[in-house]
Parts: structure tokens; C-alpha cells; sequence
């Protein structure tokens, strides 16, 4: 879909985070190890940190998404028929139990979660791979992290390589290493390194994970709602 579009800037002058941008690096990843994205993470990154819970978004079933009321429809029903409760909400919680997943919710109008919730609407992200591809556990995702600290996936060199911000070519800084976030943040009254990332689903986050490489310390936090402020939650945990 992408690879005919222009660069939105010379390379080192701008700095972008980009979903397409690491579905091309799951592309490299396909190549170099000669098998699919999926069974390479299973192999490399899920299996040796004991990520027994995170695997690749099952999807939307085809039937549910054939029967799926249109936009519009869904639009009056919410705003006229239905304006004080979530969308179909048992339906969503049947579709919650058939996957194995949580039912996730996404607010009405935008962040404001004043005008109530609706079932998210379902979305097939496996052509996003490494992007935004897999479920998992608020545990896995402090399994993978321990994994990075402790040299279980990655030699110490090449974590710290990823988890270094990036600098533009004006000497401007990132806050971005190779797929880490990397800030400066108070901890327990003292100037402590975070690294870590947050994830979205449909524009709102959804998880966050922390990491304290100084500190040894590691929290994961997940919400089933969207817009959440799991970042600030985990900062929290932390302290």
C-alpha cells in the first residue's frame, strides 16, 4: 500500500513513528531468517522468554464481520436508540469468550469518555505484523522486558544500541531509540532513565510497559478501554 509513496522527509532530518515503518522491518526480519514474522517472534522472542500468552490477534470472525451492522446504522443507534449504553455489549462479551480475549470497549466521540462506550468495532491487524499484530498479557509483557534486561534475547551491546534516542542530523534529540522510548523521569525523588513503549488501539491507548534498566525494574499495564491513561498508571506501580 506504501511502497510507492514519497519519504515525508530526507532521512535524519525529522523524526516520525511510523506503524508502516515497522511493518517494513518485519518484511526484513521475513527475509533474513528465510519464515514468516509470526513463527520467527514465536521462535526467537515469545518461547525463550516464556511469553505463553501472547500470540497473533486472532481477527475478526468473517461471520461476525458479514453481519456486522454498517456505519451509519451503528451511528443512529447509538446516538438515537442507544444513548446511554455501550454498543451490543453482550454480543461482545460472547465474542470476548469465543477468542479467549477481553471484550474492548472505544469511547463514542473521540477521548471523552463522558458520552459513554461501545463495543471496539472488529479490525483484522495482521497485515500489520511486527506493527501491531499480537495479544498478550500485562505478564508477558514484563517477561519481555526482563528478557531485554538480562541479556535472555539480546546481548547487552545491541539493547543498548536500540534503546539509545536517536539525534537528528541538526543535533536535535528523539526521545526514540529503534522501537524504545527513552526519557528522563522522576523516580522515588531521583532522576531515573525510563525506556519503554505505549500501544493504541483505534487512536487510544491501551497498554503501556516500563522499564528501568538501572533499577532492574519492569511494569506492564493494559486497559480494555481505549484513551487510558496506562502510562500514568504504571509510573505509579513503579513508585
Amino acid at each position: 500500500m506504501f511502497a510507492g509513496s514519497p519519504l515525508r522527509f530526507e532521512p535524519g532530518t525529522g523524526h516520525r513513528v511510523s506503524s508502516y515503518g515497522w511493518t517494513l522491518v518485519s518484511a526484513a526480519v521475513e527475509a533474513v531468517a528465510r519464515q514468516p514474522f509470526l513463527e520467527f517472534a514465536r521462535e526467537r522472542v515469545f518461547a525463550p522468554s516464556g511469553m505463553d500468552d501472547t500470540e497473533a490477534d486472532p481477527g475478526p470472525d468473517p461471520v461476525e464481520v458479514a453481519g456486522e451492522d454498517p456505519p451509519p446504522a451503528i451511528m443512529i443507534r447509538e446516538l438515537i436508540h442507544d444513548p446511554g449504553a455501550t454498543r451490543d455489549a453482550q454480543a461482545g462479551v460472547a465474542k470476548g469468550e469465543r477468542q479467549g480475549v477481553v471484550t474492548a470497549y472505544d469511547t463514542r466521540f473521540r477521548s471523552d469518555p463522558r458520552h459513554g462506550m461501545h463495543v471496539m468495532r472488529l479490525a483484522d491487524f495482521s497485515c500489520y505484523a511486527g506493527a501491531s499484530g499480537f495479544v498478550s498479557t500485562p505478564s508477558d509483557l514484563v517477561r519481555f522486558g526482563m528478557g531485554m534486561m538480562g541479556g535472555k534475547l539480546l546481548q547487552p551491546a545491541t539493547v543498548g544500541a536500540l534503546q539509545t534516542a536517536q539525534r537528528l542530523k541538526s543535533d536535535e534529540g528523539t526521545g526514540y531509540g529503534l522501537g524504545w522510548q527513552v526519557k528522563t523521569v522522576t523516580l522515588a525523588g531521583k532522576p531515573a532513565r525510563m525506556v519503554g513503549h505505549d500501544g493504541e488501539a483505534m487512536g487510544g491507548r491501551v497498554a503501556s510497559l516500563l522499564t528501568f534498566p538501572e533499577s532492574g525494574l519492569v511494569v506492564a499495564v493494559m486497559s480494555n478501554i481505549a484513551h487510558a491513561d496506562t502510562a500514568g498508571i504504571g509510573m505509579r506501580v513503579a513508585e
